[in-house]
């Protein structure tokens, strides 16, 4: 999948049938700033595809025991560091709206209705909402910042929409079920 951009080629296919698309874009990523970097895909050697034993010492200049980094968090954090001068939490948030997301709104610009920001909590939300509508004037964004219910705009004046989630016990409630009443009427 190196040479493949599978994303592209979805939005691409929907975008032939007439459907437009809203990203979905986890603000924790790739730094992990919200679960941490052990819930990341390659700690500790979990993926197939990364050997931490490998990588960690040098990323982490030894500063971590054996095997027990995220390669990928800690190439982000160097990447950061080399081109912001600091891999701060903030400088973090700032990279990830002007690098990622600006590539996402850049990228498929023609072919977005908007972007659903998850973890907003962590995120910088205007610096995200401003590379957004600097590519896609028109795109609707919003930010999960853990608000269920009641439905409110949680970041006036960077939210277009807002969201509610189902009820949280999905395996014994089901979707038709009243705790959702207000989530459908929000």
């Amino acid at each position: 999948f190196q040479n493949r951009d599978l994303f592209g080629e979805v939005v691409d296919k929907l975008d032939s049938i007439g459907v437009r698309v809203i990203a979905y874009l986890a603000a924790e990523s790739p730094a992990m700033l919200q679960q941490g970097e052990e819930k990341a895909y390659d700690y500790n050697s979990n993926s197939p595809f990364v050997d931490s034993c490998e990588l960690c010492p040098a990323l982490t200049y030894n500063a971590v025991p054996f095997c027990a980094c995220a390669p990928s968090v800690w190439q982000w954090k160097k990447w950061v560091q080399d081109n912001y001068g600091s891999a701060s939490d903030d400088t973090l948030k700032v990279a990830f709206g002007e690098v990622i997301v600006s590539e996402f709104a850049e990228r498929y610009k023609d072919k977005l209705a908007g972007f659903w920001i998850d973890q907003g909590n962590v995120a910088n939300v205007k610096i995200i909402t401003e590379v957004i509508k600097l590519q896609i004037a028109e795109a609707v964004v919003t930010f999960n910042v853990g608000q269920r219910l009641p439905l409110h705009n949680n970041n006036p004046p960077f939210e277009d929409y807002t969201f509610g989630y189902p009820y949280y016990d999905m395996m014994n409630v089901p979707a038709s079920d009243c705790h959702n009443f207000e989530a459908i009427l929000g």
